[in-house]
């Protein structure tokens, strides 16, 4: 879910990388975050919030992971993702994009 702003941010910044991979994940542009992108989500992405020391970090919830998010593959195999899923922290998910690396390289 994450993979997307971390390669268009640090892509933009080396001049080694020549293409981006997204396989579903969220790619926004300069100043929107993946928050902003996950509320836009219809039906609205279903996260679950775990407080930990530091913060907060959230999860797709495993009830509704594959209608959500693995709705291409079976229910074992979405089970599976859903319980081997880490939980991003809630700074990744309200920290603004800076860069858009998939404007200027193939994506």
């Amino acid at each position: 879910m994450l993979v997307g702003p971390v390669i268009t941010n640090a892509a933009a910044s080396d001049p080694d990388d020549k293409a981006l991979d997204h396989i579903a994940g969220f790619i926004p542009a300069k100043g929107e975050t993946v928050g902003d992108l996950a509320a836009k989500s219809s039906p609205r992405l279903p996260l679950v919030s775990t407080d930990v020391p530091g913060g907060t970090e959230v999860s797709i919830d495993p009830a509704h992971f594959r209608e959500a998010f693995a709705g291409d593959v079976g229910r074992t195999t979405a089970a599976n993702l859903a319980a081997a899923q880490r939980p991003a922290n809630t700074d990744a998910v309200t920290d603004a994009s800076v860069a858009e690396a998939y404007r200027s390289m193939p994506s």
